[in-house]
């Protein structure tokens, strides 16, 4: 989290290179994208993913990106990548199942240590289905495969512009939402941003408008594996409208 982009571009800096405890870190050259350069470039963008509907307040955000962007000269098109579904159905699998596993341990006979949040955390995670050694296996490759069928699909689109979250800025301890008439749980809710927790792309939000209650409404920007730089250009341009 930063102040602007511009802080979070000298972050990048600070923070890129080999590091110890990370054996697949890579020591890349920071390469900034000229403005000729990043106006060749497709950028796709989707209000939703066809699954979670989202509040009009950041349809609305997505959609004032997308023009400004494309008044700036950016080639930008509707585009909704497939996969999106399996990838937050394995990121559940993962970051929910897998994650309650590690932690439960740490807390068990000390339930009254937890948080609130951590509490109900680990009683999603105890009422996912139970993984077997084959089956965390399978989700590990099937990462993978879908990992490289969704680069493929960014070949033609190597920005993607879409919502970071089906909801605006909610109260402590809201769990659930109307939306269109439809109940969106809180896991669901942040699905728009799970994909690529799980896929690995690098990805950054910026607040495009504000909510009723004068909070700031982001929107995602999101680029291929080590194109930090180009993601973070973009966003750039997207925060200075």
């Amino acid at each position: 989290m930063a102040r602007n982009v511009d802080d979070l571009k000298i972050l990048f800096e600070v923070m890129r290179g080999h590091d110890d405890a990370d054996p697949c870190a890579a020591p890349v050259p920071i390469c900034w994208p000229g403005t000729d350069e990043i106006k060749r470039i497709k950028i796709g963008y989707f209000e939703d993913d066809g699954r979670t509907p989202v509040m009009p307040e950041i349809r609305q955000a997505v959609r004032t990106a997308a023009e400004a962007l494309s008044r700036s000269g950016f080639q930008v098109e509707p585009f909704r990548p497939q996969g999106l579904e399996e990838a937050r159905v394995l990121w559940k699998k993962f970051f929910v199942k897998v994650g309650g596993m590690l932690i439960e341990p740490m807390f068990r006979g000390r339930q009254n240590d937890c948080s609130p949040m951590l509490r109900q955390f680990l009683e999603w995670s105890a009422a996912e289905p139970e993984l077997s050694g084959d089956s965390l296996l399978e989700s590990w490759f099937r990462r993978d495969s879908l990992r490289a069928e969704f680069l493929a699909q960014m070949r033609e689109y190597p920005i993607l512009l879409c919502p970071p979250a089906a909801i605006t800025a909610f109260r402590h301890g809201e769990r659930n939402w109307s939306i269109d008439s439809k109940r969106v749980e809180y896991l669901d809710a942040w699905s728009y941003a799970e994909w690529f927790n799980l896929l690995g792309n690098p990805a950054a939000v910026v607040p495009v408008g504000q909510s009723l209650e004068a909070l700031p409404i982001g929107v995602q920007i999101v680029g291929r594996p080590w194109q930090e730089e180009l993601v973070l250009t973009i966003a750039a341009q997207v925060e200075n409208g």
